[in-house]
């Protein structure tokens, strides 16, 4: 695997609600993928709904993209 693209909303761009010297969710994954070498794209926006990753996100994958994690809907409720 050679790159790995988080897709989303707050689930993963979380730094705003995180306490203040704590890691977010970007933090934390690249720490413990660090020593696999994996390239990691956060494209998860605070905010975001299902419209916007299909309308946004989705964009800036490459055509030979192998793992995407993805956490929506809440935002959609």
């Amino acid at each position: 695997m050679d790159k790995l693209y988080m897709l989303g909303d707050s689930v993963f761009d979380n730094v705003d609600y995180v306490k203040e010297g704590e890691r977010g969710t970007e933090a934390w994954t690249k720490h413990l993928l660090e020593p696999y070498n994996v390239g990691i794209e956060f494209l998860a926006l605070d905010g975001a709904t299902t419209v916007h990753v299909r309308n946004s996100q989705l964009g800036y994958l490459d055509q030979d993209t192998e793992l995407i994690v993805m956490s929506i809907g809440g935002n959609d409720l």
